[in-house]
């Protein structure tokens, strides 16, 4: 639903954001501070609401080339930045290519295009030479923007919805290996799961998305839909038709997360991009029950405090 992708690009960055020495001051006073990846960072996650509803989501605040801070979705389907065109007229970007991004919905894509950030800043953590994507369409969000944990992936990511915290620490921390280059990293957290004990298959991790989703494929096994009036499910494509099924139990990485309101929808393109069956979306509602820890160098994804890890389809 909030899950932004870009599949048309013509830029080869081969890192989202460039973590090199951030430095303060100007000429014999200047002092460069130890490399970004060495530190340790926590980041205030604040809560996102849909009027008097739960929670939806949570966001981070960013400042980009110095501007007013804006709020950014934490979108685990997101790839990079993603702009409103709003948000991103009085910030001073350079245009790199045209491009289109593409998320949940029925409709068609919806264009942006590339920039380049000198700088964007997430509290005490300054990234360079970030890209951006601005929409050139309307976007399903009332937010600034979006933000993929994936430009972080120079550090393992802790996201703790409870607790309102965004923890990123370095790998050398850690206990890890040096990191693997950037183009080598995987930006799709696709996890096989169970749903309510009857199905399984590879379901999407999508902060982005305030409720999960199940496919049609799936729905048949968790028996017959709900007596309720049929719903829109809007996303970045546009909308699509949906119904609501039963309160659903997810057993992946060890982990039981309840669902109380699941959507059933078409997730028959999603497939086709990703190249295997989508079975569903595990969204916000469901992932802010527990502990997310995703290493993006090693392809990995942990639920809770345990030690179950769960590789992430590449």
């Amino acid at each position: 639903m909030g899950r932004l992708r870009q599949i048309r690009r013509k830029v080869g960055l081969l890192a989202l954001c460039l973590a090199g020495l951030a430095s303060h001051g100007s000429g014999a006073d200047a002092v460069e501070s130890a490399p970004l990846e060495t530190q340790r960072y926590t980041l205030k996650l604040t809560p996102h609401y849909h009027g008097p509803g739960p929670m939806v989501g949570v966001y981070l605040r960013a400042s980009i080339g110095g501007s007013r801070p804006l709020r950014l979705l934490l979108d685990t389907g997101a790839k990079n930045i993603v702009l409103t065109a709003k948000a991103a007229e009085k910030l001073s970007l350079e245009y790199l290519s045209e491009s289109a991004l593409d998320g949940f919905g029925g409709g068609d894509l919806t264009m942006a295009r590339v920039f380049l950030a000198r700088s964007v800043r997430f509290e005490d953590l300054e990234l360079v030479n970030c890209r951006i994507e601005v929409a050139q369409g309307p976007l399903p969000l009332d937010l600034d923007g979006v933000v993929g944990p994936v430009v972080f992936e120079q550090f393992l990511i802790r996201m703790n919805a409870a607790r309102q915290t965004l923890d990123l620490e370095p790998f050398a921390a850690s206990g890890g290996q040096p990191r693997r280059s950037a183009v080598e990293a995987v930006h799709t957290l696709l996890v096989p799961a169970v749903a309510a004990g009857v199905g399984s298959g590879y379901f999407l991790l999508d902060t982005g998305a305030a409720m999960s989703l199940v496919s049609d494929r799936l729905a048949h096994a968790l028996g017959p839909p709900l007596d309720r009036p049929r719903l829109l499910l809007r996303g970045a494509s546009g909308a699509m038709p949906g119904r609501m099924t039963h309160p659903i139990e997810f057993l992946t990485g060890g982990q039981r997360l309840v669902e109380r309101e699941v959507a059933v929808a078409d997730l028959s393109a999603l497939s086709r991009w990703e190249g295997i069956e989508v079975s569903g979306v595990i969204g916000f509602r469901a992932l802010s029950q527990t502990v997310v820890t995703i290493n993006y160098r090693d392809r990995q994804v942990r639920l809770g405090a345990g030690e179950s890890l769960l590789a992430a389809r590449r």
